[in-house]
């Protein structure tokens, strides 16, 4: 019974390990994706050469 109280923290930090770093290389890909979503957005934009004034739009 005492292997198994020792064996089982053993056993359980490297799968820790592997959840961390998944964790971490998800956290990775997202900020790339959220890079490339924000240039895309940003190259499609119109360029606005004035700012947008306080009045109301006429409809």
């Amino acid at each position: 019974m005492r292997q198994a109280r020792t064996a089982l923290p053993r056993a359980r930090e490297p799968f820790q390990d592997q959840l961390v770093q998944g964790s971490k290389d998800a956290i990775k890909r997202s900020r790339e994706l959220l890079r490339r979503t924000e240039r895309l957005v940003r190259s499609k934009l119109p360029i606005v050469s004035e700012p947008p004034s306080d009045e109301p739009p006429n409809l």
